[in-house]
């Protein structure tokens, strides 16, 4: 658009202006008039352009940062989605097989993971209880205290899960080489781990409901 200014402004100045400091009949102080009107109409021209080309290449720079920011949002939401999705596989394999194999081990596990998610939304509102008197939560002994059997909790739930994968992959592999002895016995090991992980799991459970 500013170009098209520009030229415009030129052939104004070249059908008007450049006739009349030419012309026999007009005087030399409308000429000299003419050539400053023509450089001055010329210089706006240009700085219109100027500002024009930067202002559209900072619209640019501007429109590709949005796309690219754009970009690596759709990215990041695509890999926490994918990575939901393989999670929420493995669960289902894992479910599956501890309820066909050891249901009492998925029993305890699940109890466990129940307990965690009330002991998690009871925190969070100390939490907000501490801070509203103006409480440090980290300072108070009693929360940590709370805090230190919440993560007692989920040491027993992770050690159950991984027991309860260890039996998984130990299926899979009697599956892949029937044929091989060690690998019945290290399932029925996995198993077996599994069971007695979930008792004391479920033993630490029942302490500490009753100490609570």
């Amino acid at each position: 658009m500013g170009l098209v200014v520009l030229i415009v402004i030129v052939v104004l100045a070249v059908v008007y202006v450049l006739p009349a400091i030419f012309d026999a009949r007009k005087t030399v102080g409308v000429g000299c008039l003419g050539v400053v009107a023509l450089f001055v109409l010329i210089g706006a021209a240009l700085l219109g352009w100027d500002k024009f080309t930067s202002w559209r290449a900072a619209r640019q720079a501007e429109e590709s940062s949005r796309v690219e920011a754009q970009k690596a949002k759709d990215a990041e939401e695509a890999r926490i989605a994918e990575a939901k999705r393989r999670q929420k596989a493995k669960d289902e394999k894992i479910q599956a097989f501890t309820l066909k194999e050891a249901p009492k081990v998925w029993e305890v596990y699940q109890s466990l993971q129940s307990e965690i998610d009330v002991q998690a939304e009871k925190i969070e509102e100390l939490r907000k209880s501490l801070e509203t008197f103006g409480r440090t939560p980290e300072e108070d002994a009693d929360f940590v205290r709370i805090c230190a059997l919440r993560d007692e909790m989920k040491r027993s739930r992770d050690a159950l899960r991984t027991k309860m994968e260890d039996a998984y992959i130990a299926a899979r592999k009697y599956e892949a080489a029937p044929s091989r002895k060690d690998y019945q016995e290290l399932h029925k090991k996995a198993l077996e781990d599994g069971v007695l992980e979930a008792d004391a799991a479920s033993a630490r459970f029942k302490e500490m409901r009753l100490n609570k």
